[in-house]
């Protein structure tokens, strides 16, 4: 790894994300995977001892709660099935923690999910106008009726996302045929603002000028 050597050669990226990928596997995540297999393991007994329990417990499986034979052959069965189980759930997880430090910015996307949640504009599929009320900062005209509409304040202007789409008075369904308008719903503001998805378009947008002196710290980070 120090030799920086890939497919095509000494390369400082690919030396920093196979070390990256490397420290990740052997340290505090193997731990991790160790604990949550033990953590998986008690609860599938202590779910599976409930469970037994219970049934046995029912009048109509009271002959059953007294074969001894039967119910030895069941501990057999129902410990078979807590191996199995676990030992699926640790390939599964050993092979998300293969692939964890594959991918530099799903850290930074998690955060910016989690920072969208309280974001003015809207982004959807699909939403209704009924009426001007369902535009925020928007009212009905005066001598008009929806889907004749305008904003509040006379210092403000009708967008969506962050694009400029009309005037202070506009048409309420003529707005929403627009391209812009499809998947953002329109508001009034003085100025736009900042839209939900354009922190996340950044982080997904690939960035070819990434340092690799760098990249190293961000596939641990983004990992972890």
């Amino acid at each position: 790894n120090l030799a920086a050597t890939g497919i095509t050669g000494g390369n400082l990226c690919n030396a920093a994300s196979r070390e990256a990928r490397e420290t990740f596997l052997s340290g505090a995540s193997q731990k991790g995977l160790a604990l949550l297999e033990y953590g998986i393991k008690w609860l599938l007994e202590k779910h599976v001892k409930v469970t037994h329990n219970l049934v046995m417990a029912m009048p109509r499986h009271e002959a059953y709660a007294r074969d001894v034979s039967m119910l030895a052959e069941l501990d057999v069965v129902e410990k078979s099935f807590i191996d199995d189980w676990t030992a699926s759930f640790r390939k599964d997880y050993s092979e998300q923690l293969r692939k964890a430090t594959l991918n530099v910015q799903q850290a930074k996307i998690l955060k910016t999910l989690h920072g969208m949640e309280n974001l003015t504009t809207k982004s959807s599929l699909a939403y209704d106008l009924t009426s001007c009320e369902d535009i925020p900062g928007a009212e009905k005209r005066d001598r008009e009726a929806f889907p004749a509409c305008k904003c509040k304040s006379a210092k403000e202007k009708l967008f969506c996302g962050v694009e400029h789409v009309a005037e202070r008075k506009f048409n309420a369904m003529d707005v929403k045929e627009l391209i812009q308008c499809r998947y953002s719903e329109p508001y009034c503001a003085v100025n736009p603002s900042k839209h939900d998805l354009r922190d996340l378009a950044v982080i997904l947008n690939p960035n070819p000028t990434i340092k690799c002196d760098k990249l190293y710290e961000d596939l641990v980070d983004s990992a972890v």
